[in-house]
């Protein structure tokens, strides 16, 4: 065999392995430009094993504020993996564009290096979730800040609940990314049992949630055990225990009173009738 021919047979090989090499891995779905706002942006593209063996799989990314990234350590044959890179907004970075954001992706042996377009937009949306449930005295409210910004949110109103239900407008401040548990007293004027739509004010903007109210006012009676009921009640709240002890020792107190007047009055009668009995004998 000539020389040329095995220079011929070498460089078909390394062709062969070249090909054979770029062909190991393909990424797609990954956006050139994205567009980043108060919120973190969710930037998720494919990476595909094209070879017969597991590759493992490796992420970098170069870019101007914080990333997170969720991928697996390795691809399985023949398959591919969902791959979601977080890009956060920071401040300082409102209105500008960056043209030099990389993501590299090595999978095995191949590395395939992506360039993306970042636009930080200036923004000032609400970026706050509430959760909201009924307690004793009100509502506890909790308050998720998703974006990058310290948020005020307040109640502006509480609809399809009894007009006599009051409460006290009050500012709550969620920090960046912070979650925090706000409780809110109600004054309950009124049972009411149903859907109630509470309303919120942040940056400008209302949400609106509806909460579950399953509310009974209490009487006065309402604590009186009812004689002949097999379980007693042992769960009765401690103000309506101490309003129903004043009103057993003033229901005491006027029979104490009503047994001393009729106690005076016989005394008196007994008397009087001595005195007379006395004097006919006279």
């Amino acid at each position: 065999m000539s020389d040329n021919m095995k220079w011929e047979i070498l460089t078909l090989l390394a062709i062969v392995l070249i090909a054979l090499t770029a062909s190991a891995s393909t990424v797609s779905s990954l956006e050139g430009s994205i567009y980043v706002g108060e919120t973190p942006y969710e930037l998720s593209f494919y990476v595909e094993n094209n070879t017969n063996t597991k590759q493992p799989l490796n992420i970098e990314t170069i870019f101007p504020t914080r990333t997170t990234i969720d991928a697996p350590d390795w691809v399985e044959a023949n398959s591919q993996e969902t791959v979601v890179l977080k890009v956060y907004p920071e401040e300082g970075f409102e209105g500008q564009k960056y043209s030099y954001a990389i993501v590299n992706i090595e999978l095995g042996g191949t590395n395939v290096e992506k360039n993306v377009l970042i636009d930080y937009a200036r923004e000032n949306n609400c970026t706050v979730e509430t959760n909201s449930e009924e307690t004793e005295t009100g509502l506890k409210v909790k308050l998720t800040n998703k974006g990058f910004k310290e948020k005020t949110v307040t109640i502006k109103e509480i609809n399809n609940a009894p007009s006599t239900w009051t409460f006290e407008k009050e500012e709550f401040v969620v920090g960046a990314y912070e979650e925090r548990t706000f409780d809110v007293l109600l004054n309950k004027n009124g049972s009411f049992s149903g859907d109630a739509e509470i309303v919120f004010s942040c940056s400008g903007k209302e949400i609106a949630e509806k909460v579950r109210f399953d509310y009974t006012e209490k009487d006065l009676l309402s604590g009186f055990v009812i004689f002949g009921d097999s379980e007693p009640n042992t769960t009765e709240n401690e103000d309506y225990e101490i309003i129903l002890d004043i009103f057993l020792v003033i229901i005491a107190a006027i029979l104490l009173i009503a047994f001393i007047a009729r106690l005076v009055r016989i005394m008196y009668t007994k008397q009087t009738e001595v005195k007379k009995w006395t004097q006919s004998k006279k």
